[in-house]
């Protein structure tokens, strides 16, 4: 059914573009933001938000970058955190595993 262009004017802006996408970058933030508000979890919610926070530094960067100023602020805080825990991160940052055969 294809609608014509007055339909289309009429009908929500939410109904036009849809994706879900967005719901998963919502509970990825609100998840790993809840574990840091929380102070529980912490390693496990800046793994949370370092991949989100990428993706918001990477469109600032290309896309917007008279707009980065908070980008850089959200990213400086979360190397704050990441260092006050970095010693949960260091299993990650080992050159080789040991093997156990």
């Amino acid at each position: 059914m294809r609608l014509d262009e007055s339909e289309t004017r009429t009908r929500s802006p939410t109904l036009n573009f849809t994706s879900h996408f967005y719901i998963v970058v919502f509970l990825t933030q609100l998840i790993g933001g809840s574990f840091m508000f929380a102070n529980r979890y912490v390693p496990f919610g800046l793994l949370l938000l370092g991949p989100v926070l990428v993706n918001i530094l990477s469109f600032h960067t290309f896309m917007a970058p008279g707009q980065i100023s908070l980008a850089l602020v959200a990213t400086v805080l979360w190397f704050i955190v990441f260092f006050q825990v970095r010693n949960a991160f260091s299993g990650v940052f080992v050159r080789s595993v040991a093997s156990t055969v």
